[in-house]
């Protein structure tokens, strides 16, 4: 079949603003961009970045799929129809349940706190493939500790500012205001850690997501973490608990999350605080989540 050809429709039933699978006949042949960020097209020529993950036998669109459904005002009973293009792009149109198309609302930036990803705020210049650009063991975000103390802090670096960096000095203002958004989080998250538990925070990145893996900040588990690998509880308020797995690799730290990632349904710009519990037997962590939506 040439997928240059393919169309595939979705119908928005049930629970849908967070995450769809795609369809069971059509799963094959889009099964290599597994991991990858997709270009969701739309007519306007507008475009988002959609994490394609994998969830046992299924193929889903989650990562970053909130953002495309609320600023395109996707509804229930509503069909998207996919146009596959080349690589990584697909082209949506989105009818409502009278068959009628929805118009494009993308310019309307009047909703709230939502935030319109593009490719540079989500992963620079060209998608690309998340988790294949570096080995497994080995892959980090921009090249860097993806919670290392230079993440934890409260100033964002931005480039310089030149003559014609009008676009430049906006995009330093929002990421103040994200960084002062992520601060504001912080504290009211640390309001609930317990006297005494010491606690590390993580902003929710599309690497996160994709590979399941947070690292911890090299300072947090050299000053209260063991030094070999093993398995972590992990408890959320209202939720029951789960056993990740911690990986010690001498020059880096990790748990793998995969099924709490799941079960939770994290997404991208959630903002999650990991609390060690002091005084039992197996290393818990209470973790506080403050959502992106």
């Amino acid at each position: 079949m040439d997928l240059c050809k393919m169309h595939f429709c979705k119908h928005m039933n049930g629970f849908f603003m967070h995450s769809i699978t795609l369809p069971e006949k059509v799963k094959i042949h889009f099964a290599s961009l597994a991991g990858k960020l997709l270009e969701l097209k739309r007519p306007n020529g507008k475009i988002w970045y959609v994490g394609l993950v994998k969830n046992g036998e299924k193929l889903v669109l989650q990562p970053g799929w909130h953002d495309f459904v609320s600023v395109n005002d996707v509804s229930q009973n509503d069909l998207l129809v996919f146009k596959y293009n080349s690589e990584t792009t697909f082209e949506v149109l989105i009818f409502d349940q009278s068959g009628f198309e929805k118009s494009c609302k993308t310019e309307e930036k009047s909703t709230g706190s939502l935030q319109i990803i593009t490719r540079d705020e989500l992963i620079g210049p060209k998608p690309v493939n998340v988790a294949s650009q570096l080995p497994a063991s080995d892959l980090q975000e921009n090249g860097e500790d993806e919670n290392s103390e230079s993440d934890q802090i409260s100033e964002t670096r931005t480039p310089p500012l030149t003559e014609n960096s009008g676009k430049r000095k906006e995009r330093t203002t929002d990421a103040r205001q994200l960084a002062g958004e992520r601060r504001r989080k912080e504290q009211k998250l640390q309001q609930q850690v317990q006297p005494g538990n010491p606690s590390f925070s993580v902003l929710i990145k599309p690497s996160h997501v994709l590979r399941s893996v947070i690292t911890i900040p090299s300072k947090f588990s050299s000053e209260h973490l063991p030094k070999k690998s093993g398995s972590f509880v992990l408890h959320l308020a209202g939720e029951k608990e789960w056993l990740v797995k911690y990986i010690d690799r001498s020059y880096r730290q990790e748990l793998q999350l995969k099924q709490f990632f799941l079960d939770i349904n994290v997404q991208l710009g959630d903002f999650c605080l990991f609390e060690l519990v002091k005084g039992q037997t197996h290393t818990t962590f209470n973790v506080h989540i403050s959502r992106n939506y």
